[in-house]
């Protein structure tokens, strides 16, 4: 990683030198505020003295504290970080399938091919997860046509699944109930809405 990211010479500048005499300066003023007003309160007369003396314990503790809360929220910060960059590269990934899908979604629709999502694509991405292979019906009659257009968006694999910018897709042309093969239908098609899309998802009962 380039140590000149912007972002790094954010975080370089709150943890320098400079801002640690800012928060000092900015410390004492105000203690040194507050503690007159206090000491006129209370008659004391010698308060420059009573704020050498009497506050060199609460600077301490002040400042410790203040150390212990920075160093805490970095260490937090630190230890989080695996998991929220596993976090934004399933997200990544999470948007290139929904990119595919949609591309795929817009090609067949224009093409008047029946299809659907099988509906494990609706339950990983309620759990925010991405499958490593998504499965797409097409109705027996389009099988054709869609076997045309998937050999030119990507790449079928001995197993017959069509890798779409790094997006498996494994493309069937019947669902299974009971040992039973059926051919999709509208009867068998539910529409549910993900993003600004409205996807076809295969209906089993």
């Amino acid at each position: 990683m380039s140590s000149d990211l912007k972002e790094v010479k954010r975080l370089k500048e709150v943890l320098c030198r400079k801002k640690v005499s800012q928060i000092k300066k900015k410390y004492h003023k105000a203690e040194k505020k507050v503690c007159k007003k206090i000491f006129e309160d209370y008659n004391y007369k010698d308060y420059d003295f009573l704020l050498k003396s009497r506050f060199i314990e609460f600077r301490k503790r002040y400042f410790s504290k203040l150390y212990k809360n920075v160093n805490d929220l970095v260490n937090n910060y630190i230890g989080s970080l695996e998991g929220e960059m596993q976090e934004y590269i399933d997200e990544i990934e999470r948007n290139r399938s929904f990119e595919v899908i949609a591309l795929v979604k817009s090609i067949l629709d224009r093409n008047c091919i029946l299809w659907a999502l099988f509906d494990d694509y609706i339950e990983c991405k309620k759990k925010c997860i991405c499958p490593e292979v998504i499965s797409l019906i097409v109705c027996e009659e389009h099988k054709s046509a869609a076997l045309n257009i998937f050999n030119v968006l990507g790449v079928r694999d001995n197993e017959g699944i069509y890798d779409i910018n790094s997006v498996k897709i494994r493309l069937c042309f019947a669902f299974t109930i009971d040992d039973n093969m059926y051919n999709l239908t509208n009867d068998n098609i539910r529409y549910c809405p993900v993003e600004d899309e409205e996807l076809p998802i295969l209906k089993v009962y």
